[in-house]
């Protein structure tokens, strides 16, 4: 089979996608623990899906071609997809990647700075959902990721929001750095994206950001595991109604524990 037969073939078994590698795995800052948490039932993950969905409006329809970028366990795809998108994804992590569920979409061992033929342009939006703050040079990653797009395509991008909250659980989890709003816009426009709205979103979260930063202090084992999951099912429930009560509100908070941004690849 040819490389372009291999690219565009879509096989599944069960509901297991077939990954197809075309670069090879490579070491990554995600800790892996972080997958064994974060699945599509905890509230941070539905918490940024209805971040994102308040942004819809700003992005092509559901008959486009959508590429997540560094998509992980694929929860982010598989949300997209419930809306009737068709998601293809790819990501270095292959320990991640053998965690997707099916889908529409294909699945990819992929290094974006490889550049194939056969995926560079193809695409009317791309997706970095909480991916580029684990890169050192943001700017020349989010340039090369501006390749896959068609002329005037569409980014859309997930970050956590304010160094202030920078604890020993972003370290852990393998984050470089927090943005602003004034920063992610310096980061679209020098990679070539005019931003069409960058906001906050789980701005009911900074105060238990900043519990979790004083806890993390004193914590020696089981980082990820304590800065990511509620502790029992009554602060489980507690955040999920600060989640229903801030998502439902015409209005995106001025402040915020992340940041969700869209853009459109400048000419």
């Amino acid at each position: 089979m040819s490389m372009p037969d291999l690219l565009y073939s879509s096989y599944f078994h069960g509901s297991m996608p077939i990954i197809e590698h075309i670069s090879p795995s490579s070491p990554v800052s995600m800790h892996e623990d972080w997958y064994d948490f974060a699945d599509a039932q905890h509230f941070w993950m539905q918490w940024r899906f209805e971040a994102v969905k308040k942004h819809l409006h700003l992005m092509p329809d559901t008959t486009s071609k959508v590429l997540e970028i560094g998509c992980g366990h694929g929860v982010m795809r598989e949300q997209m997809e419930s809306l009737g998108y068709v998601v293809d994804a790819c990501d270095l992590n292959l320990h991640a990647l053998e965690l997707i569920k099916g889908g529409q979409g294909r699945v990819m061992l992929y290094n974006i700075y490889d550049k194939h033929p056969d995926l560079a342009g193809k695409y009317d939006m791309i997706m970095l959902m909480d991916m580029v703050e684990h890169i050192e040079d943001d700017v020349d990653f989010l340039k090369t990721a501006a390749a896959y797009l068609r002329p005037g395509g569409t980014v859309v991008l997930s970050v956590p929001a304010s160094m202030l909250l920078f604890s020993k659980y972003d370290v852990e989890v393998g984050h470089i750095r927090r943005y602003t709003r004034k920063t992610m816009h310096e980061l679209m426009t020098n990679a070539g994206f005019e931003p069409t709205k960058i906001s906050y979103w789980a701005g009911s979260l900074v105060p238990v950001a900043l519990a979790r930063k004083a806890m993390m202090a004193f914590t020696k084992d089981k980082v990820i595991e304590k800065g990511l999951q509620p502790p029992n099912k009554l602060v489980d429930a507690v955040l999920r109604t600060m989640k229903n009560l801030e998502t439902a509100l015409p209005f995106h908070p001025i402040f915020g524990a992340s940041i969700v941004a869209v853009g459109q690849l400048n000419p």
